[in-house]
């Protein structure tokens, strides 16, 4: 295992410490979202993840895609780091609003726009993402690059679905917020 592998492995170790640590200091859920396309997501990341940390693809040989190199590593490397910081600053954003899966509404839910909810709706999302790409580029895999496409396909099923919630419990409010605030990717979409 390279450096560069290695520092991205070591940001999946921080993201999943801290949701673990901080999935028990939430306010009470009151409202959970459609439960099938929550448990497909689900298995969307759990794919994902296996992609990512075992860089294992049944029944396909494994090709490298991009080479491991210093140009690849660097890069991909700065990307996993700013993922990580960016997805944590988001979930601290979002305080005892934070859901450990997937957004519900809390108890006394408040809409979050500061910090990195300025930016984008979604941060967490973005923040991941970015970790899972710059992980892609550091590993250089076929299976680190379908972790990505498996990634963003569940974390656009979740915006739909938590879209429709944050509408039904803010109203106007979160309209306003989508017409001012881009949802994923910062100030294109």
């Amino acid at each position: 295992m390279n450096a560069y592998v290695a520092i991205s492995y070591i940001c999946w170790g921080f993201i999943a410490v801290i949701w673990f640590s901080y999935s028990f200091k939430n306010k009470k859920t009151v409202q959970r979202p459609e439960k099938n396309t929550f448990l497909f997501s689900s298995f969307l990341l759990f794919v994902c993840d296996f992609l990512i940390l075992s860089n294992y693809l049944p029944f396909i040989d494994n090709h490298l895609i991009t080479p491991r190199s210093f140009e690849f590593g660097i890069v991909g490397a700065l990307l996993a780091v700013f993922g990580t910081v960016w997805a944590i600053w988001s979930r601290f954003s979002l305080g005892k609003n934070w859901s450990a899966t997937m957004a519900t509404v809390k108890e006394d839910h408040k809409l979050i726009q500061e910090g990195p909810y300025k930016i984008t709706r979604h941060p967490i999302y973005t923040g991941l993402l970015f970790l899972i790409l710059g992980s892609a580029l550091t590993m250089g895999y076929i299976s680190s690059y379908l972790a990505f496409i498996f990634g963003l396909i569940a974390f656009l099923m979740r915006i739909n679905i938590e879209e429709r919630i944050m509408i039904a419990q803010f109203g106007d409010i979160y309209v306003d917020y989508k017409k001012k605030v881009k949802t994923l990717i910062p100030f294109i979409w």
